[in-house]
């Protein structure tokens, strides 16, 4: 056999063992292709199985009976410390309080909002509270000997405690524009402060 006959025996060899690889690809790619055709049919079935449940359920109809929806839970500024809570508008809901202790026998809230302790200036809940405060009393009578009247709007009985709420002296926002919305966020807290209650 010569250098011809080798070379034809190699090609033909190559040739075949092409032509088994190929074949035995495509078989290959046949059972993947008939394994997904298969997974498709049976999803396609499982959704139709699916659609059909739903569409036998029956829908309820409506009733003409009207349904009242709760009432929006309101919001109190809790001060636990003292026992009492206020109910709080939507503009005031962010209110917060600091209670201080310094001077014992009256024992103080201090109150703000965040809205206004972000505003650039002096508003802080330890020494400028944009909302005042709320001194707890065990009595009416003041130090030089007069006494106190519950009104309702600076004087406040809760159970046997009284409260006495001190408005800021001046705005503590550094701006007039932060200072008009300090004076209507101011507003509605004393508006606020007649929801005053015992926290229960």
């Amino acid at each position: 056999m010569g250098h011809r006959g080798a070379l034809r025996l190699l090609s033909f060899t190559v040739l075949a063992l092409v032509a088994v690889v190929g074949f035995g690809l495509s078989i290959y790619f046949a059972q993947q292709n008939h394994v997904l055709s298969a997974d498709i049919i049976n999803k396609n079935n499982q959704i139709a199985d699916l659609q059909k449940k739903q569409s036998t359920q029956t829908t309820p109809t409506p009733t003409t009976t009207p349904t009242t929806q709760p009432a929006p839970a309101a919001t109190y500024l809790d001060i636990k410390e003292m026992g009492i809570k206020i109910k709080l508008s939507d503009d005031i809901k962010d209110a917060v309080y600091l209670y201080d202790t310094s001077y014992p026998a009256t024992p103080m809230a201090k109150i703000s909002s965040n809205t206004m302790l972000n505003k650039p200036g002096w508003c802080d809940l330890k020494n400028e509270p944009a909302f005042g405060l709320i001194t707890e009393r065990k009595s009416l009578a003041m130090p030089d000997g007069g006494t106190l009247k519950v009104d309702n709007t600076t004087v406040f009985q809760v159970g046997t405690n009284y409260f006495v709420y001190t408005s800021p002296q001046s705005p503590c926002a550094k701006n007039s524009d932060d200072q008009a919305t300090e004076v209507s966020l101011l507003a509605s807290f004393k508006q606020a402060l007649t929801t005053m209650q015992a926290d229960q």
